[in-house]
């Protein structure tokens, strides 16, 4: 099974993982990530792809929480 961040990689159509978090892509890969129901990855995905879209992520949130905070994110883009 895929990462959350392959998942989106695999989506967007990124040649290479980092292309996520480059100014082309993250606005579209947190819209993306946003269409992902947060049940379908643990939280340990969750964090670790608002670490790698933003730069940092609160540790011990749960998915929801995670997925709230990228939406938060995205509209501020």
């Amino acid at each position: 099974m895929r990462t959350l961040l392959e998942t989106l990689q695999q989506r967007l159509g990124c040649l290479y993982l980092s292309d996520l978090h480059t100014d082309n892509f993250r606005l579209q890969a947190l819209q993306e990530a946003l269409s992902i129901p947060p049940e379908d990855y643990p939280a340990e995905q969750w964090e670790e792809t608002t670490r790698y879209l933003l730069g940092w992520a609160p540790s011990m949130a749960t998915a929801e929480e995670l997925r709230a905070l990228l939406a938060q994110c995205a509209t501020g883009f």
